[in-house]
């Protein structure tokens, strides 16, 4: 063989024990980096088998409680129905405390602002007698109808027509003699008709306004029903 095939063949090898060499880098390279995916892998494997027992436990458990529920289930219909029956109970028991203070609280109100009626009434009245209630009205018993009904009336909701029917009754006069009726009748009447009135609404068991009556009238004198009013 020629020097010149030989220093060619030389040439050709070495390439070859180069590119042989590249190989051999790689495949080590490869081999580490397989070395690190099996590590990986083992990790991940080893996590998979943890959470798979963890996974079997609660699997199991929940199974104790589903077998509990089956086993179980008629009596906790029944105590699911007490309860819901109970709770019904105290719905409704709660309701009636409520609408009572509700009825309770109109009341006590509806008292005052009487009370603060009949006592603005009768400063006007001793203003207009002169300190003496005893005297008659006159000419000023239309003034003092009409304060009658602004001052407590109102409050009451009622009016004047009703309540010159059970002043008349109660002092023995008429329209055409109201005039004679003294300043003290009028607030001696004005008191016991606020009263009459109040109790026909707050005294259910003699025959007055009903809870119910109130509650449909939105606890307002003004919206209850004129037969549940009546006529006082």
């Amino acid at each position: 063989m020629s020097n010149e095939a030989l220093n060619i063949t030389r040439y050709f090898l070495s390439v070859k024990v180069q590119d042989l060499g590249k190989t051999v880098v790689s495949i080590n390279n490869t081999n580490e980096n397989l070395l690190v995916i099996s590590e990986d892998l083992r990790q991940s494997i080893l996590v998979l088998n943890t959470t798979t027992a963890a996974l079997s436990f609660e699997v199991e458990k929940l199974e104790n409680v589903v077998q509990f529920i089956e086993d179980h289930a008629t009596e906790n219909q029944e105590n699911f129905d007490l309860l819901i029956a109970s709770l019904g109970q105290m719905i409704g028991e709660n309701r009636k405390i409520l609408k009572e203070i509700r009825r309770q609280t109109l009341k006590q109100d509806m008292s005052k602002a009487v009370k603060d009626g009949l006592d603005e009434l009768l400063i006007y009245f001793q203003f207009k007698s002169g300190g003496r209630l005893d005297s008659e009205a006159n000419g000023l018993y239309t003034n003092c109808l009409k304060k009658i009904e602004n001052d407590v009336l109102r409050e009451i909701c009622s009016n004047a027509t009703g309540f010159e029917e059970y002043l008349f009754a109660e002092v023995g006069e008429s329209g055409s003699t109201a005039n004679r009726i003294s300043f003290k009748n009028l607030w001696k009447v004005s008191n016991s008709y606020a009263d009459l009135v109040q109790t026909h609404y707050f005294s259910e068991r003699a025959g007055g306004v009903t809870s119910s009556e109130w509650e449909d009238a939105n606890y307002k004198c003004s919206d209850l029903d004129p037969v549940a009013r009546g006529t006082i």
